[in-house]
């Protein structure tokens, strides 16, 4: 009987393991074309509103436990969102990021400490924002908008 469970012990790693390879091998970078009804109702509004005059050239899902989106607009316009359709990264290599994206605290920031420039790019988690401004500086914020980090 010992033989019996220790080979039953070997085929039920071995099972776990090839899972394990299975899921790692295809859950990473699983993109697929969308279309924009496809999106959530979030994603789709946002771009709407702030992106309506921009053509949008290319949306892809990554599928996942929660998928993640991306729409790529003609003006080299990339925004990214999660499963919700709440967008996590805006890049606007040339143009600017709508204010509205922006929260009102880094803006004055911007405009107090940086007169003249523009925010090219913005990102958020759940405890920060970044921006990336029009002379390549980024900024990172807390979560109450406070500067923690520079970088040049």
């Amino acid at each position: 009987m010992y033989k019996y469970e220790k080979t039953m012990k070997k085929f039920w790693i071995a099972l776990l393991g090839a899972g394990l390879f299975a899921t790692a091998v295809f859950a990473d970078g699983d993109e697929v074309p969308v279309r924009m009804h496809e999106l959530p109702d979030a994603a789709r509004t946002l771009v709407d509103k702030y992106f309506r005059d921009i053509e949008v050239t290319s949306a892809m899902m990554e599928k996942g436990m929660a998928p993640s989106y991306e729409v790529k607009l003609a003006d080299g316009t990339k925004i990214d969102f999660d499963a919700r359709g709440e967008w996590t990264d805006v890049e606007r290599p040339g143009g600017v990021v709508p204010d509205g994206l922006i929260p009102q605290p880094i803006l004055k920031f911007v405009a107090a400490n940086y007169p003249g420039r523009h925010v090219r790019g913005v990102e958020r988690d759940g405890r920060n924002h970044e921006i990336t401004l029009d002379n390549g500086l980024e900024l990172k914020f807390n979560r109450r908008f406070r500067l923690v980090e520079t970088d040049h």
